[in-house]
């Protein structure tokens, strides 16, 4: 508790305060909204996820059949 009485965690940011399920969701969000196969650094970017975070992520999403790799251009698009 800080000195103005509220709860510290009650000043974080709604990113900051955003579970991991939903994070996995935003991210299959802008998968559905991609017009073309999106990169490890574009999905990053969209959603302010460091790209270690958004590459683990998008391979969670590959390995359940939700989003598919593209070796080749090493870009991420829906699941099959």
């Amino acid at each position: 508790m800080t000195a103005g009485g509220t709860v510290k965690g009650d000043l974080a940011s709604e990113d900051e305060r955003k579970g991991t399920v939903q994070r996995v969701l935003d991210v299959i969000g802008v998968l559905a909204e991609a017009t073309e196969p999106i990169s490890v650094g574009e999905a990053a970017q969209k959603l302010n996820l460091a790209p270690s975070t958004a590459h683990r992520f998008l391979n969670l999403l590959c390995r359940e059949g939700f989003a598919v790799h593209l070796a080749a251009s090493r870009r991420y698009t829906g699941g099959p």
